[in-house]
């Protein structure tokens, strides 16, 4: 067996051993017949391999023995976490650190435990490939002691370049600190001093996401996470401040800014509070992460999962986003001196290393607040982050109490610990799906058989949705339109260079519209970790959900097996979809019912009653209108 490594940067794989290189031989110059598999969750990579072992070597997908590992680890990788938050909760370094948050999408180290215990079942079922390409240093030392365990003989690259991917990693925190700083120093010129008006009414902050699109060049801001909450909050007697999560890079730091302050909206703008003593707090959390957290790690009795914490060490380090974090902390202190006092905050609500911050400075600066998290979707059973553990609700990085989007939410919140104190409001994201979906689910008979794609968050999974819908394509000639819609949160561009494509294939439609317009004008939907997955199906549309070739699976619709297991053969792909675009009208019919019933499962209308849940305390004396209607 050969034990390899994934290769840095965008250099071709020159080989794939020492004894290889030695012998200069190519990889696929090896013998045919010959198979291997891919530990790791970036598709580029496992592209990469494929054309450089060429056509003698045949990969093994190891996928459902890595679900399979995940479904068995979610509790007890869980419950480590909690054990390893009571033991750290006095640190705000913890916190914020990658560990700690528990996200597989933005940590590999749940995806890294799966694969290691899929590497150990292969192991005793004898089916182990004859080459593994593992994507990172600890996951290749953790699968090179599994196979030391079984007395398989194999073949490595020299164990010193762990330890230059440790230096490396050392180095990359070098270099983020200072590009911290250098952000730092931008947003201490930026800043201005802080202006607060003097009014007597109760003030509300809403802390939510601000992308380019949410703010017009002369000001205006238009929420797309909490719609029409800052107007049902003002006609209830708040005066309500904005407090950006994170400001995103579409357009400069310095014209987001400019633009929050040119409109009529009220921004708790970071640049404006925040100190040097702030960034500099916020940098040394980084240096403490190092060590978080402390003593071994309990992950599994059947393999040493110290170097995947050891790596995951090196990582949260050098996270900017838990630097951004901690200074979402600080200034909750600095609002706090500069006599700035809420009544009620809402904020969004995923349980993610800023939203813990936020909520421990919020409780912190603020005793008594009335703290409300959103928490407006619904997750995949892969996406841990959102489930508050027993520890985390001791601590105080949990808000008081959670506003769920939908009855299915709020259930799903309490069945790991259920420590969750959880009410069900207004899903107000998706109150376009109660207005017209019966109309909605028939008006695609109207139009050309369509099939729309929306992407998910990450450049990674879009990427693996494209490569199998490019491959869909010939396969389904019924289909007169493909459409895709992509993520907010990367540029077109970004997605095209990732792809390594200098544009779209000409049988692609890239659409911008809303998600209520394109499920108008869709037969059939399909996609992955995408929410737009459960808007379809509620809206009666029919879907098609695609797997992953890398990585773990966020598929939403995990939690309702009756919409299909995900597929990622481009034949069963178009197979799904030209019988969804072949439904008679009885099935459509029955369709539009399982539909409705999932709507008032996940998606609760916006009504009086159902806002009220922003508000707290039913007793209180303010009377609420619907969004759009008037003050009673």
């Amino acid at each position: 067996m050969i034990l390899l490594h994934r290769s840095s940067g965008r250099r071709p794989l020159a080989a794939i051993s020492a004894r290889d290189r030695a012998k200069g031989r190519a990889p696929s110059a090896r013998p045919a017949g010959k198979t291997w598999a891919y530990l790791g969750q970036e598709p580029r990579d496992l592209l990469r391999w494929q054309r450089e072992l060429g056509p003698g070597w045949t990969r093994l997908d190891v996928s459902a023995e890595v679900a399979a590992a995940a479904e068995a680890m979610r509790r007890p990788y869980v419950e480590w976490i909690d054990a390893m938050s009571a033991a750290h909760g006095g640190d705000i370094a913890w916190w914020t650190s990658s560990i700690s948050e528990k996200n597989a999408y933005s940590s590999p180290l749940f995806y890294e435990t799966c694969a290691a215990h899929a590497l150990v079942r292969l192991a005793r079922a004898k089916r182990l490939p004859d080459a593994l390409v593992c994507e990172s240093w600890g996951l290749r030392t953790v699968a090179a002691g599994i196979l030391r365990s079984t007395s398989i003989p194999f073949e490595a690259p020299g164990g010193w370049r762990s330890a230059a991917a440790c230096a490396g990693e050392r180095a990359k925190l070098a270099a983020r600190s200072l590009q911290f700083l250098v952000r730092a120093a931008k947003g201490l010129l930026l800043g201005r001093a802080p202006r607060l008006s003097a009014g007597t009414k109760p003030r509300a902050v809403i802390a939510t996401y601000v992308h380019a699109a949410s703010l017009s060049a002369d000001g205006g801001f238009k929420d797309r996470y909490f719609p029409g909450l800052a107007e049902t909050l003002e006609r209830a007697g708040f005066e309500v401040w904005n407090l950006p999560k994170t400001l995103l890079p579409q357009i400069s730091i310095r014209e987001q800014l400019r633009r929050m302050r040119a409109g009529n909206s009220r921004f708790l703008i970071r640049q404006d509070w925040l100190r040097l003593s702030d960034y500099a707090a916020a940098l040394s959390g980084s240096w403490r992460a190092l060590r978080l957290p402390e003593g071994p790690p309990p992950l599994s009795a059947e393999f040493d999962a110290a170097p995947l914490v050891a790596e995951e060490r090196l990582r949260q380090a050098r996270s900017l986003e838990s630097m951004e974090a901690r200074l979402s902390y600080r200034l909750t202190r600095r609002l706090a001196e500069g006599g700035f006092k809420p009544a009620l905050a809402v904020t969004w609500f995923e349980n993610q290393k800023d939203d813990k911050a936020l909520s421990l400075g919020l409780r912190e600066a603020f005793p008594g607040l009335d703290q409300a998290g959103y928490f407006s979707f619904l997750p995949s059973p892969n996406y841990l982050t959102p489930f508050p553990t027993p520890a985390e609700r001791r601590a105080g990085v949990v808000a008081d109490r959670i506003i769920c989007c939908g009855r299915y939410q709020a259930s799903i919140l309490g069945r790991d610990g259920g420590t969750a104190r959880t009410s069900v409001g207004a899903a107000l994201r998706y109150d376009y799906l109660w207005k017209d979906g019966r109309a909605r689910a028939s008006a695609g008979t109207t139009f050309p058989p369509t099939a729309l794609a929306p992407l998910p968050s990450r450049l990674s999974e879009s990427a693996e949705l494209l490569d199998i819908l490019l491959r869909t394509i010939p396969l389904a000639p019924g289909i007169k339109r493909w459409r895709v819609k992509p993520h907010p949160d990367y540029k077109i561009g970004q997605l095209l260079d990732y792809l390594g494509l200098e544009g779209w294939p000409k049988e692609i439609q890239i659409v911008s519209s809303s998600v209520d317009e394109l499920l108008a004008e869709s037969t059939v939907v399909l996609s992955g970790g995408s929410g737009t997955l459960i808007e379809a199906a509620s809206a009666g549309v029919p879907i098609v959900i695609l797997g992953r070739l890398t990585g773990l699976d966020f598929n939403t619709l995990a939690w309702f097996p009756e919409f299909g297991a995900p597929e990622t053969d481009p034949a069963a792909v178009a197979r799904r979809i030209e019988r969804a675009a072949a439904l008679a009208p009885e099935e459509r019919a029955r369709l539009r019912e399982r539909g409705r019933a999932l709507l008032k499962e996940c998606y609760e209308p916006v009504t009086e009653e159902s806002l009220r849940a922003f508000f707290g305390d039913p007793s209180k004396n303010r009377t609420m209108s619907p969004i759009g209607g008037q003050s009673a």
